[in-house]
């Protein structure tokens, strides 16, 4: 995929750690001192992360 026009590759990639950043603590924040849980919901995680990387690619709005 092409980067918007002004978009630099390393800014991408900040913006794209930051939002996996955000989204890693949080999970971890959920999942503290559950570590069965999280094993049991890795496919949920997955899918969580799959939506985050379309709504990265594509953009939120139609």
């Amino acid at each position: 995929m092409k980067l918007r026009r002004g978009i630099s590759e390393e800014d991408a990639l900040k913006f794209i750690t930051a939002v996996f950043d955000g989204a890693a603590n949080s999970c971890l924040d959920q999942y503290r001192d559950k570590p069965e849980e999280l094993l049991n919901n890795l496919e949920k995680i997955v899918v969580e992360s799959d939506n985050l990387m379309d709504l990265i690619k594509f953009g939120i709005l139609d």
